[in-house]
């Protein structure tokens, strides 16, 4: 089997459940809260190996509670994670869910634990030894490059451009494969022409865009719970079908399923399918 590395963040995910989101100036009650560990490099990690694949993650954490919430939930995956403690304060998502399943997310992430270019060269002989780098948006241009400069020709990087801005091109041609959604692509088209882009659609499901042909693919019709967290497991389940060598339209048909799995669930973790799950 081939091996993909991970390199992302974890940290304290909480989930507030309220009829509505706010407005400016409007304070809202919520009904319900969840916490659990998160992050989507943690998510697309965690996917990877309940499938079965072979995997490696690299995170940055502080020297908090939450960076000890995350170091026991690698250890329960039985997770092959790098952390990386720093003198700060570990990554912090707040995720709030309006009744119709929508969300809005917002992530704190200390600049003193943000991972840096010093990490990824610790992190060197498993980029290297790997077929597949999955990297995202969250990570700083200065981290992207180094990365770049550590691949070579045998390893394919999966980029999901979350959230998209100006990034550097020369890291940009460099990418094999982007994964963004409607949004992130258009935005993404702007700053270059992609050779190979799979675009997720949420209940649409996703279209493969490569070399200037267009593949749709459908997904089956289900009650959507919750959708946080449902790029992450593609991303991941992606990454453990291309391990297996599975044909980029067949990944992405497999993608589509563990995502599908994950959007029916209420929360994130929960929501990440083994293959067992996937084969029911």
């Amino acid at each position: 089997m081939k091996k993909t590395a991970v390199i992302g963040i974890c940290g304290q995910s909480v989930f507030l459940y309220c009829d509505k989101f706010p407005k400016a100036s409007e304070s809202i009650k919520a009904n319900n809260i969840y916490i659990e560990p998160g992050g989507k490099g943690a998510n697309a990690s965690t996917a990877i190996k309940r499938l079965g694949g072979n995997v490696s993650f690299l995170v940055s954490i502080g020297n908090d509670d939450y960076a000890r919430t995350c170091k026991d939930f690698f250890k329960k995956e039985n997770l092959n994670a790098t952390c990386i403690e720093k003198e700060g304060k570990t990554d912090y998502g707040l995720i709030m869910h309006d009744s119709n399943g929508d969300n809005c997310v917002t992530v704190y992430i200390d600049n003193n634990v943000k991972i840096n270019t010093a990490d990824i060269t610790t992190f060197e002989e498993e980029i290297k030894s790997s077929d597949y780098i999955l990297l995202s948006g969250e990570l700083s241009d200065e981290v992207l490059l180094k990365v770049k400069e550590l691949c070579g020709e045998d390893n394919k990087i999966i980029f999901d451009p979350s959230p998209v801005r100006n990034y550097p091109l020369d890291f940009l041609k460099q990418v094999w494969l982007f994964t963004p959604n409607e949004v992130e692509y258009e935005n993404l088209f702007k700053l270059i022409n992609p050779a190979r882009v799979a675009i997720t659609l949420g209940e649409d499901g996703a279209r493969l865009i490569e070399n200037g042909k267009t593949t749709d693919f459908k997904t089956k019709k289900v009650d959507v719970i919750n959708t946080t967290g449902a790029g992450d497991v593609f991303n991941g389940a992606l990454c453990y079908a291309l391990e297996l060598d599975y044909s980029l339209t067949d990944a992405i048909k497999f993608a589509l399923k563990a995502a599908t799995y994950k959007v029916t669930h209420n929360y994130v973790l929960e929501g990440i399918p083994t293959l067992k799950d996937i084969r029911d």
